[in-house]
Parts: structure tokens; sequence; C-alpha cells
């Protein structure tokens, strides 16, 4: 959507975000359906889902602007309601499947659904807390296949209530949905002043979110738990986040070269990592090398 001067809309960084992102996300959800201790309860939804939602968490702690036109441009903070609700806050899949199954919700024709979720929106089918088809619907990927990922192919299964997905507009017409989760207060304040207004960011902050969420990977590091993994205080987290990608990767062990992994596991994780590095952090978790037919190669 057009911005004023001065301002990017968030769809904007959104295209960008997914350009560098978007595979080693995939990834990283894939291995959390795999995980034995996954809770389907609390899915966040497809690998698109859970992109989308580390996409809007690095706007959470700082400020978005509201702009219909160069005349009209109002700060808000992605938190209300006393920090108990969030702008940016989505349906769970299971609430977003008995929303697509009420008609007085989805609009005529299902125009809310479409507009609101976009045209990649599929309510999830499977029974609430069933971890196997969540498993089966998106395996990880092989080598040979993260090249062709492609977020265009892969659904969303959650439902936005402030905004229109992809394009970062406030809807014209409150979708039914939001009176449940949000107070009237919040959605009065939102749908009353700021209908069809794109949501950006002030150019300002654009530098500092570049280096952490483009050029950098702290969102990433939050969603690991490897914020510090970079000190040298902190390689052991490195050395178990490694561990844990590797693992999710080649739940059989390793296949494949040294080499070969090393970029699997650099991708998965977003981890600046070696090949000397990854094989340490096998050693010193356990990995069973007794299923690897060769032994650790010079780096």
């Amino acid at each position: 959507m057009i911005s004023p001067p001065g301002y990017t809309s968030l769809a904007e960084l959104w295209r960008e975000f997914c350009e560098t992102h978007f595979v080693t996300v995939y990834q990283m959800a894939c291995a959390q359906y795999a995980d034995d201790t996954f809770n389907a309860s609390y899915c966040s939804g497809s690998p698109l889902d859970l992109c989308e939602q580390l996409f809007l968490g690095t706007f959470e702690d700082g400020r978005i602007s509201l702009a219909s036109g160069a005349e009209h441009v109002v700060d808000l903070t992605p938190k209300l309601d006393n920090r108990r609700i969030r702008f940016f806050t989505t349906a769970s899949p299971f609430e977003s499947s008995n929303i697509a199954n009420t008609s007085e919700e989805v609009g005529p024709d299902g125009e809310h659904l479409m507009r609101i979720g976009s045209s990649q929106f599929q309510a999830w089918p499977h029974r609430h807390g069933t971890a196997e088809p969540w498993r089966q619907a998106y395996k990880r990927p092989g080598p040979d296949e993260i090249g062709s990922l492609r977020r265009e192919d892969v659904p969303y299964h959650t439902l936005p209530y402030t905004f229109e997905r992809q394009r970062f507009v406030i809807p014209r017409t409150m979708p039914g949905w939001a009176e449940h989760t949000f107070h009237r207060y919040d959605l009065d304040v939102v749908f009353s002043d700021h209908t069809g207004s794109t949501i950006c960011l002030n150019d300002g902050a654009l530098p500092k979110w570049y280096a952490k969420n483009i050029r950098g990977r702290k969102f990433l590091d939050d969603f690991l738990g490897t914020a510090d993994s970079t000190a040298s205080t902190g390689r052991p987290q490195k050395q178990e986040a490694i561990w844990k990608t590797f693992t999710a990767l080649y739940p059989e062990g390793r296949t494949g070269s040294w080499k070969e992994v090393t970029a699997a596991v650099r991708t998965a994780s977003g981890l600046d990592c070696s090949q000397k590095t990854v094989q340490r952090a096998i050693k010193t978790y356990g990995a069973d090398l007794a299923k690897s037919t060769t032994k650790l190669e010079k780096y």
C-alpha cells in the first residue's frame, strides 16, 4: 500500500522479511511439529502464520503509524488494553476454523475471510489438540526441496482481527469476530477513526529495525532462546541450539557430508556457525553418531 513521505508500509517490510527469513522459519516450524514435545493445543498455525507472527512481534515494543494520506498520520503502540490485548493479535487456528464456519462472521460470500484473511487462508480442518495432522501437513523439507519453498504456496490457518493481511491496512468494516476479543473502547479507537489507514513505520525507526530484523536475526534469537549466543558466555546456548536443529533435521542420524549438514543447520537455525562448531555441538550434546557411517571429517 502507498504510504506518505517519511513512512514505510508494513506491507513492504513484510515482503523483505519473507524474502530474507521465510525458508528458515518454515524449517523451524516443521521441526517444532516433529518434536515429541509439540503441543498442538498451543500451535501458532502454519509456517506462514508463524513467520507473520514473528514479523509482527518485531514492532511490539515500539510504535507504529496509521496513515490515511500525508495529512493524517497517527502513532499507536501495538499493545492495547494495558498490555493484555495486542493490536496484532490473531485468532488461533481452531478459533479461526470456527469463525470460518459461522456464516454471520464471514460476511456475504465469505467477503471478510477473503479481505482480512487473504486468498491464502484455509481453515484448519482437524480436531483441536491433535498433533499428527500438523506433522503430516508440514513435513521437514529435504535439502533438494528447500530451494523451491515459496510463501505464496503455503496457507494461513489463522485470522487477524484489526488488519487486512499482506496489505496491512485497517479494514473499512470491522469483522464480526473482533468483538469477541477486543474491548469496545479499543475497537472504537481503531475502527472509528482509522478505517482504511495504511499501517506504517516511521522512517526514523527503519535503520534500527533493519539492523535487528533483516541484517540481524534478533527476532529469531528471541524465538530460539539464544539471544546471547554470539557472546563468549553464550556459547553453550549456541551449541544447544545447533544440537536441537541438527536432531530436528536428522532424527535418524546424519546423512550427507558435514559440509551439507553445516549448510542445512545454518539455514534452519539462522546461526552463523562453522563446520567445526556444528561437530563440536553434536559431540557435546551426545548425538548418536553410531548411526552415521563415517567419522568426523577434517574441516
